[in-house]
């Protein structure tokens, strides 16, 4: 008993203390302002801050700006977003348009044999075969030896263009690759050195670095997608 009675009069005298450590005209206890309200309302409840979240919150109020976050459907989105998101091509097929659009290689191999449909978009049909035709080389029994790059730049490429693409700025290179017909793109594309192809690649705008995934990379297209769509999201959603 007298060992409650002890912890019990330790208690009071804790609760004293804290009391008497932060009186009621203390600072810490008066309200902060609203503009430091609304700002501590968006760092708990959101990623961060945002400028136009703190002005859309000054007008609506806290209560009525929570409710609406509830409610993300009534929200209308940024069209800015809109735009990103319909270059990312992989995010608007269904999953067996996907599978035609970026098969893994295995399943390049049964299209070729006839396996598996193509997709229907014949512009997609040219890049799967083209695809087909990358991995089918190392394996051809050719009795002619393949041009080598510096071939092909000089039978596709005047020489001022082979110049520029050697030594050019990035987007010099970048202004000439962009430009070129598509049945020579390709082939330029293929045979520039990956060097000069990371090069341009670094300041191509987000559609043509999607062609170049596409034609290179074409399994890391639809995990890319994926990974660009979460960015915009963060970045210019609304919601």
């Amino acid at each position: 008993m007298l060992g409650k009675r002890w912890l019990a009069g330790i208690a009071i005298v804790c609760i004293s203390f804290a009391a008497s450590a932060y009186p009621p005209s203390d600072p810490i206890l008066k309200q902060i302002s609203k503009d430091k309200r609304l700002s501590h309302a968006l760092g708990r409840l959101t990623f961060g801050p945002q400028p136009r979240d703190l002005a859309l919150l000054q007008s609506m109020g806290v209560d009525k700006w929570i409710e609406q976050q509830l409610q993300p459907e009534t929200i209308p989105e940024n069209p800015v977003l809109e735009t990103r998101l319909r270059s990312l091509d992989s995010l608007w097929l269904d999953c067996m348009a996907r599978v035609q659009n970026y098969p893994p290689p295995l399943l390049i191999r049964q299209m070729v044999l006839g396996k598996f449909p193509y997709p229907t978009d014949p512009d997609r049909k040219k890049i799967i075969r083209r695809w087909a035709e990358q991995y089918q080389r190392p394996y051809k029994d050719n009795t002619r030896p393949e041009e080598t790059p510096a071939q092909v730049f000089a039978r596709l490429l005047s020489p001022d263009q082979q110049r520029l693409l050697q030594n050019g700025t990035a987007e010099q290179k970048l202004s000439l690759i962009n430009f070129l017909p598509e049945e020579v793109f390709y082939p330029i594309l293929e045979a520039t050195p990956q060097n000069i192809r990371y090069t341009i690649f670094a300041v191509a705008p987000p559609d043509l670095q999607h062609k170049v995934r596409t034609t290179f990379e074409p399994q890391a297209v639809v995990a890319q997608d994926l990974i660009e769509a979460k960015l915009y999201r963060a970045i210019y959603s609304n919601r």
